[in-house]
């Protein structure tokens, strides 16, 4: 099994995850295009879009537009310092977080984060990258969430766009 096969098997939303960065690039978000073309997703997503009406996937790409934005700005405006995003998937929310001087925890399986790190490492400013981790977390193992913290102090801020709704109660539970 390769590795996109072994990542479609781990991880069912992967390509959702996936498609989440390629409306991003549609939708002319700069990070979004930086980063799809470190992570090289252009043949699964053309692939994805051969089966959409063109109108469903303008419709898909303003809603997630719209999200990532409302997501952005309430993270930012937040008090905290520290905004962990969970799961941070294949966003470029870390770009707009440590450009605004927060510090960016991304949280995800260890799948997507394999692939996210490296790529944000090359497209980011040396500052955007002082600010910016990207950690393999389980989200419902409240210690594997704890150590990717390490020492941070203060407070936190914690983005959860559209995790919560693949959850069932015990995992929702745990969450909490």
């Amino acid at each position: 099994m390769d590795k996109k096969e072994l990542q479609k098997t781990v991880n069912p939303v992967y390509l959702t995850a996936k498609s989440t960065l390629g409306l991003l690039k549609k939708a002319g978000d700069p990070d979004a295009v930086a980063l799809l073309s470190i992570i090289g997703l252009e043949t699964e997503l053309q692939e994805k879009a051969k089966i959409l009406p063109a109108h469903i996937g303008e419709c898909y790409k303003t809603a997630q537009l719209a999200r990532y934005e409302i997501y952005n700005t309430a993270a930012i405006r937040s008090s905290a310092h520290n905004i962990v995003d969970l799961p941070s998937g294949y966003s470029p929310r870390g770009f707009r977080v440590s450009s605004a001087g927060k510090r960016y925890f991304g949280f995800d399986l260890p799948v997507v984060i394999d692939d996210m790190a490296p790529a944000a490492q090359k497209v980011m400013t040396p500052e955007q990258c002082r600010l910016s981790s990207y950690h393999a977390v389980d989200a419902t193992n409240y210690q594997s969430m704890k150590d990717a913290l390490g020492s941070v102090k203060g407070e936190l801020c914690i983005v959860t766009e559209g995790l919560l709704g693949y959850f069932n109660e015990p995992e929702l539970v745990s969450l909490c």
